[in-house]
């Protein structure tokens, strides 16, 4: 599942995604569009937290 995918299934928006987790909305928007990935440690973080919470 992608990191979109994943923060779709939890409800947030872009905005709302990368302000709970930390990230400037470019960055997320980057990773999400496939211009950029997050470091592999950095992405389990952030599917682990996605998966917490799910709406």
């Amino acid at each position: 599942m992608t990191l979109k995918e994943r923060r779709e299934a939890t409800g947030l928006s872009v905005q709302e995604a990368a302000k709970v987790l930390g990230f400037p909305v470019k960055t997320w928007e980057n990773w999400e569009n496939g211009e950029k990935s997050p470091a592999p440690f950095i992405e389990k973080q952030i599917i682990d937290k996605l998966d917490k919470i799910k709406k």
